[in-house]
């Protein structure tokens, strides 16, 4: 049958219900949620079976991780902003909130759906507030997660400025994705930090390996260009929308 779960993938989770029952008698798995709380739809159901049977959360939350950033670019379309959220990225927020249920410790995935959805989708703040929330009831000490939260709390506020101030030891972390430090860099354009925006640009073309944000880089050093002489930043009105 084509909706079947496969047979190995009931052994696998009733195995895994098994292990991790024994685990949470020790708190082995107390900085991990429960498996009730895993809500798996129907693509999702026997991987994640056998992630927790294997306990292999990461290496599953890494596949749904780049299930995610494909689903983002298909339905970005290549224009970097969404006018709504509600119709464009549909099955964005419960496709990232299932990548934190799985591994709420996957730090740089976690801080980058919240930063796509709070600077780079219309009204998506609460939901990135809520999946943050959500990882720090299991990894309290990640300060990032709080640190990402004060900024989508000023932006709300509108003060751009105290935003960047906020987001900046996100920004300084070696695993920082780049797609962050290029919506940062957007950031500076629109408050007129050319330098501070330069100086990201430079950034993702000597450290990234991600081709996509290095050429977005290498045009954002040309915008910039322009702008030092006279011209209009040509992002204008997409920078108005952040």
């Amino acid at each position: 049958m084509r909706n079947a779960i496969p047979i190995l993938a009931i052994l696998l989770f009733l195995a895994g219900n098994i292990i991790a029952g024994k685990a949470a008698k020790a708190d082995i798995f107390s900085h991990i949620p429960p498996i009730t709380e895993i809500q798996s739809t129907e693509l999702s159901a026997a991987y994640d079976m056998a992630a927790l049977a294997l306990g292999s959360r990461r290496v599953f939350a890494d596949i749904w991780l780049i299930r995610l950033l494909i689903y983002y670019g298909r339905e970005n379309n290549g224009t970097g902003h969404a006018n709504s959220a509600n119709e464009v990225y549909a099955e964005f927020y419960e496709r990232a909130m299932h990548i934190a249920r799985l591994d709420p410790s996957f730090r740089s995935a976690n801080i980058l759906s919240a930063a796509i959805m709070a600077f780079n989708m219309k009204d998506q703040e609460e939901n990135a507030e809520g999946l943050l929330k959500y990882a720090i009831r299991y990894q309290p000490r990640q300060r990032f997660y709080t640190q990402m939260l004060l900024s989508i709390a000023q932006k709300k506020n509108g003060n751009p400025d105290a935003v960047l101030k906020s987001i900046m030891p996100v920004i300084r972390e070696k695993d920082c994705p780049a797609m962050i430090k290029n919506l940062t860099a957007l950031l500076y354009r629109r408050a007129g930090r050319w330098q501070e925006a330069a100086a990201l640009y430079i950034d993702i073309i000597e450290n990234s390996k991600e081709k996509e944000y290095i050429e977005k880089a290498y045009q954002g050093l040309k915008d910039l260009e322009q702008v030092r002489m006279g011209f209009p930043d040509p992002l204008k009105e997409e920078l108005e929308k952040l």
